[in-house]
């Protein structure tokens, strides 16, 4: 199902707006200070960030899982003879569930769950039937507990970690209920139990529960100013004073969007 105009209400903004001028800018005591692999950090290429429950930050790298503890980095590497350290050393994404298991997307298309109790890490290979290297973009944990991911080219998968079940969902071009792109680019779940999905080439809306296979999707229009600012979208991010609140990054400026 295609919608441009649905109840959704959607306001965007074509350009982001500076909080600040110049001169208070200037004023401010702001210091950088730079981390590099000269000081610990494992590779220079950082792809994503987080900050767990305890206070760690976790970069996601072209060669290893750093975590750092504002002094001092600890780096996990891909161990040949040992199945419990890290699948691949090239992270690309990286999310905190609810019980502080730690989750990493790879470029080669393994999900792993870091353990911080046991300090070990357990991995699944997300398997494509299209590409080789099923590189992982984006990892979600809805409220049911289920892991959504992400991938680059090979769609939507839905994994369980009580069964290890893993689902996958794709572009189907002769279905106009399908995801609208196999790039997912991010992933967050609504008020109401539903999730939105960006991806290259517009947003969905999906609710696992209701409906296994319909997708409705939401597209820019020209001739519409209620609708997305651009279909290319690169990042989701929920409000967390309104849970039907979403902000949509896209390649041309920010869009707004709410459920009603």
């Amino acid at each position: 199902m295609v919608s441009r105009n649905p109840i959704i209400q959607f306001k965007y903004y074509l350009a982001i707006v500076f909080l600040f001028y110049s001169g208070f800018l200037f004023a401010q005591n702001i210091v950088f200070k730079h981390l590099k692999t000269d000081d610990g950090l494992s590779n220079n290429k950082i792809s994503d960030i987080i900050q767990d429950k305890t206070g760690f930050i976790w970069l996601a790298t072209d060669d290893g899982l750093n975590r750092f503890d504002g002094y001092s980095f600890k780096v996990y590497r891909h161990k040949p003879k040992d199945n419990t350290s890290i699948s691949n050393n090239s992270g690309w994404t990286l999310f905190e569930d609810r019980a502080g298991f730690i989750w990493i997307g790879t470029k080669s298309g393994e999900l792993n769950r870091y353990d911080p109790n046991t300090d070990r890490f357990t991995s699944w290979k997300v398997k494509s039937e299209f590409v080789k290297e099923n590189s992982i973009k984006s990892i979600y944990e809805d409220r049911q507990g289920a892991i959504w991911i992400g991938t680059y080219k090979s769609g939507l998968y839905r994994f369980d970690p009580l069964t290890e079940k893993i689902e996958n969902w794709c572009n189907d071009p002769l279905n106009k209920s399908s995801l609208s792109n196999n790039y997912v680019t991010s992933i967050v779940e609504d008020a109401d139990g539903n999730l939105l999905i960006s991806t290259y080439i517009g947003l969905n809306k999906f609710n696992y529960q209701k409906s296994k296979n319909n997708f409705m999707r939401f597209y820019y229009d020209v001739n519409n100013s209620n609708t997305l600012s651009n279909n290319l979208i690169w990042s989701l991010s929920k409000s967390k004073n309104d849970p039907n609140l979403i902000w949509i990054g896209t390649a041309e400026g920010l869009t707004v969007y709410r459920s009603e």
